[in-house]
């Protein structure tokens, strides 16, 4: 009876009706989740049917069953006309919250791609607001959460296809949105790549710098010795001259072509690290408090 009750206080407004086969039925927006028409979204519901699946949700809700009451939440949600904003928004927080705690739950990644979808399609139906409404905005901090969500998957599962997920009640992935991206943007994994390669790639310039010291002090000491002769006024015997001569080839060498492989590979190890760097960035902690009608909590996330 309490989530009846519960029910009623958020969806028992007054609502836009039409006239569908002789009944009255619930106008029914955009499919949120599909992204489609409302009738793609599936059949259109009376506000009895939305209440009674707004209902059931909150009942599976305290019963621990998420998944139940996200598809319970996602029936309602999908019945309701954008206005009142604040009705169909306290819905869609319910379904989010229903969806991330399946996920915790059951492990399943395709409840996190539902509530991208849900969200995303959300946020674009207000895409024109000139004052961003409280709500747009808390459904921004939750696509926000829930990407980061995603992208830990990704690191360790980079095959995941939120396009192909889905979950009951969702219509299947249409031809275009199976397409591949024209440009996929580099992930985090890679950016871990490029950040150790680049690291390496530090660490052997800044030995090929050291050689280039070593070769510029071999050869000052080996013209320095052969000066200290000149300046006495003492021929160099021959076998003196045969090695200081060698230790002017060597050290020579050693700066020229140790000079040049630490340049080029310096050069190239801070851009990877840079690249590598950007390519990974996002804050490594993600904190993210929120409140339902059923009480509130917050989602606390760490990356590694």
């Amino acid at each position: 009876m309490a989530a009846v009750a519960s029910a009623a206080a958020i969806l028992a407004t007054s609502t836009p009706r039409t006239h569908v086969s002789g009944g009255l039925t619930l106008g029914v927006a955009q499919a949120a989740e599909s992204g489609g028409t409302a009738s793609e979204a599936g059949p259109e519901r009376t506000p009895e049917e939305a209440q009674a699946a707004y209902a059931a949700g909150l009942d599976a809700r305290d019963r621990g069953a998420h998944e139940e009451a996200a598809n319970q939440f996602f029936t309602a949600y999908r019945s309701l006309p954008p206005e009142p904003r604040e009705r169909r928004a306290a819905v869609l927080f319910e379904l989010i919250a229903a969806r991330r705690s399946a996920y915790e739950a059951q492990g399943d990644a395709a409840q996190l791609c539902a509530s991208q979808r849900v969200l995303d399609a959300y946020i674009e139906e207000q895409a024109a607001e000139t004052d961003v409404h409280r709500d747009t905005r808390k459904a921004r901090e939750l696509r926000a959460v829930v990407t980061a969500d995603v992208e830990l998957l990704r690191e360790t599962d980079p095959a995941l296809d939120c396009v192909t997920l889905r979950v009951e009640g969702e219509p299947p992935a249409t031809a275009a949105e199976r397409e591949p991206p024209v440009s996929a943007p580099r992930s985090a994994l890679d950016g871990d790549r490029l950040v150790l390669a680049g690291a390496v790639t530090t660490g052997v310039g800044g030995v090929m710098l050291g050689a280039t010291i070593a070769g510029v002090v071999v050869f000052a000491r080996a013209v320095a010795a052969q000066r200290e002769f000149v300046d006495q006024g003492v021929a160099i015997p021959q076998s003196k001259l045969d090695e200081l001569t060698s230790r002017e080839q060597l050290g020579g060498g050693l700066a020229i072509g140790g000079g040049l492989l630490a340049g080029a590979a310096l050069g190239a190890g801070i851009t990877m690290l840079v690249l590598g760097s950007r390519a990974r960035a996002r804050k490594p902690v993600s904190f993210a408090p929120f409140l339902t009608r059923g009480g509130g909590g917050a989602t606390f996330g760490m990356r590694f």
